[in-house]
């Protein structure tokens, strides 16, 4: 597994990665490290499962054409009680 990984199946999903606010807080959720160039393997494949189980936690991209304002839309991460999904989420995957 490597970073490489994650950041395909992320932008094959329409998600952005580099930077993104959302995408760090989710990082650092489940594996304690905000950039995927800290994360050594397992933390790699946490993420990954993340992406593919969860890909609506994270920010879209939107084409810009369509997106006059170029804000990033994702109503999910404004709920309260998102941390604590994360959390729950992550005790799945240390089993």
């Amino acid at each position: 597994m490597k970073t490489e990984d994650v950041k395909r199946a992320a932008d094959n999903a329409g998600i952005l990665w580099d930077y993104d606010p959302v995408f760090m807080m989710i990082s650092k959720g489940l594996t304690g490290k905000s950039h995927l160039s800290e994360m050594n393997e397992r933390d790699l494949e946490t993420m990954l499962a993340e992406i593919k189980n969860n890909p609506a936690a994270f920010t879209k991209k939107t084409d810009a054409a369509s997106d006059g304002f170029f804000f990033k839309q994702n109503h999910d991460y404004d709920e309260s009680n998102f941390v604590n999904r994360v959390r729950i989420r992550n005790e799945r995957y240390k089993k």
